[in-house]
């Protein structure tokens, strides 16, 4: 059995995020869905409540993904119902080839789909789901490009130095 990537997942609706964090609880991090509602705080029969019909309390769902150990699945789809891309923070270290590998794949991915869209082979939701992906890797790696170009040695950013 390959090795699912977890990167390049983008659930649809609430209750698929809710489902993913779940299933990546479960395979990566060895998490029941009792140990999750242990550590929410919360009842297990809650959580299947919530993943059934798609709705959480706005306030459990920062714990619920911290619970799972997981990335912020909810939290994205939350942004793309918004039109907006999820990016995540700059964390100043150098780009990896591997990550520009990731990159080039993701785009060569968004064309051939792409290409695909006219004659029918297929979706636009599928389309839409790998270019969102690409789009915010995109991003991530401008904002880490940007973050890299400001850094100045003693901690200080472009902006923070005064010249009087």
């Amino acid at each position: 059995m390959s090795r699912r990537t977890w990167s390049h997942m983008q659930p649809t609706t609430i209750g698929a995020a809710m489902e993913t964090c779940l299933l990546y609880a479960r395979e990566r991090h060895n998490l029941s869905v009792d140990r999750v509602a242990d550590r929410m705080g919360a009842n297990k029969w809650s959580i299947y409540k919530w993943t059934a019909n798609g709705r959480m309390p706005t306030a459990l769902i920062r714990p619920f993904e911290h619970a799972c150990q997981s990335p912020a699945w909810l939290t994205k789809h939350l942004c793309h119902g918004a039109h907006l891309l999820a990016v995540p923070i700059p964390t100043g270290r150098r780009i990896q080839p591997a990550r520009i590998n990731e990159l080039q794949a993701a785009c060569a991915r968004s064309i051939e789909l792409l290409a695909e869209l006219p004659s029918g082979l297929m979706t636009p939701a599928a389309v839409v789901t790998q270019l969102t992906t690409t789009m915010e890797m995109i991003a991530a790696i401008r904002a880490a490009v940007q973050h890299e170009e400001t850094e100045l040695p003693l901690g200080y950013t472009t902006g923070d130095t005064d010249d009087n």
